[in-house]
């Protein structure tokens, strides 16, 4: 397994692409540590000029990111993560705030030469912004994705989750949330049975508390409302 990312703070950072942190599995050495334990918190606003505005991950990296919140970012593609040729897998992790001017608010996989692996599993993308992909923008590569909502992005196109035709797979029906108010807001594929699409009339108040707090866990996140459907699609809250 590659790096994980864990026990980080990145604080208001500027650069090209990652601004906060930067994986590279062909450089000599990466800014994130191999081994390390507890939370990554990328909360403080930084900036990339061009890709990652948190974090870029690169040239053959594995990263699993866990336990985590990533918010408050920008760049042009890629708010809060962007990928090329690489795997990460983020668990119980928070990805909200993000902005970006192009494409993948949240996290972006550009159409590239070479694929990426995508995983999200009981995590929670919301309050992203882009042109394309508000959450998610998969240009070429596939994504996985469970026990995760996915709700309250904005975009032009696919404004929580896009998968454009050049990407290979997106695999759901795996008891995720999508959308808000009778609306997936997704494009490229269909939520599986298994998913929720909330009703029409539900607003994502009715879901979650669109602003971050300190709950329970080691990292802001959003509490979900009780009663509504969101809880049982991210069956765990951030631990």
């Amino acid at each position: 397994m590659g790096a994980t990312a864990a026990g980080r703070t990145p604080s208001q950072k500027t650069g090209v692409s990652g601004a906060g942190l930067r994986v590279s599995a062909s450089a000599s050495k990466s800014n994130v540590p191999e081994e390390t334990s507890g939370p990554l918190s990328v909360i403080c606003r930084s900036t990339a000029t061009s890709t990652g505005g948190a974090i870029t991950v690169t040239s053959g990296s594995v990263v699993d990111i866990s336990r985590s919140t990533i918010s408050g970012n920008t760049a042009q593609y890629g708010g809060g993560v962007v990928m090329f040729h690489s795997t990460a897998e983020f668990v119980n992790t928070t990805i909200s705030g993000n902005h970006a001017e192009r494409e993948g608010g949240g996290v972006a996989v550009p159409a590239y030469y070479v694929s990426s692996h995508l995983t999200f599993d009981k995590s929670t993308i919301t309050g992203n912004t882009a042109e394309k992909g508000g959450g998610v923008d998969i240009g070429y590569g596939e994504v996985f994705l469970s026990h995760t909502l996915v709700s309250g992005n904005t975009a032009v196109e696919g404004p929580e989750l896009r998968v454009s035709s050049d990407a290979y797979d997106a695999g759901v029906d795996a008891h995720n949330l999508f959308g808000v108010n009778g609306e997936a807001g997704v494009v490229g594929f269909t939520p599986g049975p298994t998913d929720i699409v909330p009703a029409p009339g539900v607003p994502l108040s009715d879901i979650l508390d669109p602003v971050l707090a300190n709950t329970a866990g080691p990292t802001q996140t959003h509490v979900l409302v009780p009663g509504r459907s969101a809880p049982d699609a991210r069956s765990e809250e951030h631990t």
